[in-house]
């Protein structure tokens, strides 16, 4: 009986420490912590948009609208990357033009895509285009550059920043297609776009 009692004691223990550690991460969330509501975050690699705050849970709803409940002393030891928060998004491009292409194409290529970045009217026009190395593989380019902020003029765009990369994505690829189309060249393999947002990794 009195073992018995002794583990129901440890239990009931450790189950109020867990209690007490939520309700003391969900005030640090409440009084300013690393997020807000509407915010896209990733925890312990698990990403989605912030949808609901309570004293023991946060909500996170994924892209494929799934919900996923994380206990609010996880955000007490793990770092949060905050994607909303990260207003300066660098784009990046890995290019690999086929090793038979003349320099002198090559050469074309990045000159054509130095003048459209600027003309791309979501992107900064402060972007970059190099040749990164030379292999059996072919040439190596990298482009890279940073997404506009704040609402743009005369352009229908919502103000939303992974909507806003989808349409960067979509913009650049074809740029990039067209213009090796115009050095007469195409692709040794499917170019790839991402993002590479300069989120604050921080604990509350």
């Amino acid at each position: 009986l009195i073992t018995g009692l002794v583990i129901v004691g440890i239990a009931v223990g450790l189950a109020a420490q867990d209690v007490v550690r939520n309700v003391f991460g969900g005030v640090i969330v409440a009084l300013g912590g690393p997020f807000s509501l509407g915010d896209w975050v990733i925890v312990n690699g698990i990403e989605g948009t912030v949808e609901a705050m309570g004293w023991r849970t946060v909500r996170l709803r994924g892209f494929d609208n799934s919900a996923t409940m994380l206990p609010n002393c996880a955000f007490l030891t793990s770092p949060v990357q905050n994607l909303y928060q990260a207003p300066n998004w660098r784009v990046k491009a890995n290019l690999r033009i086929p090793a038979e292409v003349s320099s002198t194409a090559v050469s074309s290529f990045l000159d054509k895509v130095r003048k459209v970045i600027p003309q791309l009217k979501l992107l900064q026009p402060n972007g970059k285009a190099y040749l990164t190395d030379i292999t059996v593989e072919g040439w190596g380019v990298e482009v890279y550059c940073f997404m506009q902020e704040g609402p743009i003029d005369d352009l229908v765009c919502d103000w939303n920043w992974w909507d806003r990369f989808l349409q960067v994505r979509e913009e650049l690829l074809l740029q990039l297609w067209d213009a090796a189309d115009e050095s007469g060249f195409r692709f040794a393999s499917i170019p790839e776009v991402v993002h590479v947002a300069a989120a604050q990794m921080k604990k509350p």
